[in-house]
């Protein structure tokens, strides 16, 4: 119990001690000032036993009571070497028989502090009951406290007064092994894989010093700390290795270890726990699926490092999705710890089970490379190497222009003009090149036009980029080029081309008109014609109609482009009375759309013949005449009286 509390102290003199509470403080030395006070060794020590007990510890409390000392002070003055005159000791004891023992108790030592003008050190020993430790942690700002069970020591009060010491009855720390920490050269994460209190597992690598933390794993609830600096730690290893201090290297074998880690408190208490230890020494599973387009390039399963070949499109997202992969242990079952992977793709660097990758440019007769590290908890990994070949699907750009002969872009020529189609600047991108050049003229209908026969090439390059050609006809045509890359990606583009008729084109210029026209009559007409169109009029016709029927129709020949001719014809009106005429002209080969003025129409009056006049008024008087006579008759005969009938005289015979 309590009732009894034991002090021991002492100081160290030397010969620049002073002793404060002896007259001659000042005399320089503890020699001289024992000399001038005519003091020996005996006398010291008595005077020592009178007044450095009481000086270092003149009061003790226990829980508010009062301790008082009791019996003799026990006590030791020795030489001492190496400068040092005198050690003193002492052993005095304290009783107060009014305390009963509890836990969570408070001692409270009055000391004074050490002289700084002397090295006078008092030093205070504080026994204590084996089942009760010390229960708090006193800085060195106030005094410098060693021991937490069985003895106490107090020493370098920093001010005079009093020291508390805290009591409580002794605990075992508590072990929490989730605190326990294991690294090695390549760790990057915990490797529990059980960490149930009856179960906790920890999975380590082979053939490498791991080494294990447990400054975390105590904690002493006397103190409410860690306090792992203060505790002593055994490792127990099933195989016989048995290893202390909180943190301990060890180099495992592939195989399963039960760990006893045993530790001890501050005030001697232990606490053991155990846990198992797996040497790991296999290899990650990769379960890997290659993936684009929806569709599964690759499945790739592996435990060691391997090599693959891709084939993967240009451009189109790749998938490379590991999410199946599995850290196994030697009964098959799952770690269950993640698993870490590294990849290189042309270059770039990624991280994680699932990653994708776009590659940007084919390979064509090359390749390129890629490479995946997958590595366990433990660090054991391997590598898997892919050599992928990138396809080419990034058609070619198809182009070209219409050059005439001057070299100079166009969009319209003439007939039988030469032109040169340019395809030169159609290319394959990333690389490649144009393997073919396909052409398609079409006339804007979309009726194929036929060589030879619509047009005619003159001249192609070898690969048929270039080619130079004239058209035999006129319209609008659509020329097509496609483009096929080596990789038979392939491209189309189109230009339209105007080629204009070179044609001769006969226009009516001017008309003269006769004066008068009379049926039957001829009648003379004056023409100008000219040929606006582009090619010479080798044969060409003007027709004359009045009442859409025709009076005229002449043949003329060889009118030059941009000639004028006077053309006068004679025609002869068939019948009088008002009608239209029309004169058109025409010339071979000239377009049907080549219309302007090739016709004029104007109403004309034609005048009755001459001759048949007479025979008119004739008529009229001959037919008044016989309808007169007629009435006459009629009339004239029916009043007057019937004659006689005469007869005829009888014939004369000749003699």
């Amino acid at each position: 119990g309590f009732d009894t509390i034991v002090i021991q102290g002492g100081i160290t003199l030397s010969n620049s001690t002073i002793l404060p509470f002896l007259p001659y403080a000042n005399a320089g030395s503890l020699y001289n000032q024992l000399k001038l006070n005519g003091i020996n060794r005996e006398e010291l020590w008595s005077l020592l036993n009178g007044t450095v007990p009481t000086t270092t510890a003149s009061t003790v409390l226990y829980n508010n009571y009062s301790f008082n000392q009791t019996g003799a002070v026990t006590s030791t003055l020795t030489p001492g070497t190496n400068g040092i005159l005198f050690q003193y000791n002492f052993t005095s004891s304290y009783s107060q028989p009014l305390v009963t023992a509890t836990n969570n108790s408070t001692v409270q030592v009055y000391l004074q502090r050490s002289n700084s003008s002397s090295p006078v050190q008092y030093i205070a020993y504080l026994n204590i009951p084996s089942q009760y430790q010390r229960a708090n942690i006193i800085g060195s700002g106030v005094a410098t406290v060693s021991g937490y069970s069985s003895t106490i020591e107090i020493s370098n009060a920093t001010t005079s007064g009093f020291i508390t010491v805290k009591l409580a009855l002794k605990q075992k720390p508590i072990l929490n092994l989730d605190n326990l920490s294991s690294s090695w050269t390549g760790w990057f994460e915990s490797t529990i894989i059980s960490s149930a209190r009856n179960n906790y597992t920890l999975l380590v690598p082979v053939g490498k010093t791991v080494t294990l933390n447990a400054s975390l794993v105590p904690y002493d609830t006397v103190l409410k700390t860690d306090n792992y600096q203060q505790m002593n730690f055994t490792w127990n290893i099933a195989g016989g290795a048995r290893l202390y201090g909180y943190q301990i290297a060890y180099n495992f074998s592939s195989a399963s270890y039960l760990v006893t880690l045993s530790v001890t408190s501050s005030a001697g208490v232990t606490s053991s726990t155990n846990f198992t230890i797996i040497g790991d020494s296999l290899m990650p599973q990769l379960n890997l699926k290659v993936i684009q387009n929806g569709r599964v390039l690759r499945n790739i399963t592996a435990s060691s490092t391997v090599s693959e070949v891709l084939w993967v499109n240009q451009t189109s997202t790749v998938y490379f999705n590991a999410i199946g992969s599995k850290d196994l242990l030697p009964s098959g079952k799952s770690t269950g710890l993640p698993i870490s992977f590294t990849w290189n793709i042309s270059g770039t660097k990624l991280t994680g089970s699932n990653v994708s990758y776009s590659f940007a440019k084919p390979t064509f007769n090359t390749t390129t490379n890629a490479s995946l590290t997958i590595k366990n908890g433990v660090g054991n990994s391997f590598s898997v190497y892919f050599s992928i070949h990138v396809n080419d699907t990034t058609p070619p750009i198809a182009t070209f222009q219409i050059l005439n002969s001057a070299g100079v872009s166009t969009s319209t020529v003439k007939e039988y003009q030469n032109i040169t189609i340019n395809a030169s600047k159609s290319f394959a991108p990333d690389g490649g090149y144009i393997k073919y050049y396909n052409w398609t003229i079409t006339y804007s209908n979309g009726t194929v036009a036929k060589a030879n026969v619509d047009y005619r090439i003159y001249y192609h390059s070898s690969n048929n980029s270039t080619l130079k050609l004239a058209f035999l006809g006129y319209g609008t045509f659509n020329i097509k080029l496609k483009v096929t890359d080596q990789s038979n990606n392939t491209a189309t583009y189109s230009l339209s081309l105007v080629v204009e008729a070179v044609r001769p084109e006969i226009e009516i210029m001017n008309v003269t008109y006769p004066k008068t026209m009379t049926e039957g009559s001829q009648a003379t007409l004056k023409v100008v014609l000219k040929n606006v169109g582009l090619a010479n009029a080798t044969k060409f016709y003007l027709v004359v109609k009045i009442n859409g029927a025709v009076v005229k129709n002449v043949t003329l020949t060889n009118l030059s482009s941009n000639q004028t001719i006077n053309e006068t014809i004679t025609i002869v009106p068939p019948s009088s009375g008002s009608y239209p005429m029309v004169i058109s002209v025409y010339a071979v080969g000239q377009p049907s759309f080549f219309n302007t003025n090739t016709s004029v129409s104007k109403a004309v009056s034609i005048a009755q013949a001459p001759w048949k006049l007479p025979a008119l008024v004739g008529g009229i008087v001959v037919a008044i005449g016989i309808l007169a006579f007629v009435y006459y008759d009629v009339t004239v005969r029916r009043k007057r009286p019937k004659e006689p009938k005469q007869q005829p005289p009888k014939k004369q015979l000749k003699v």
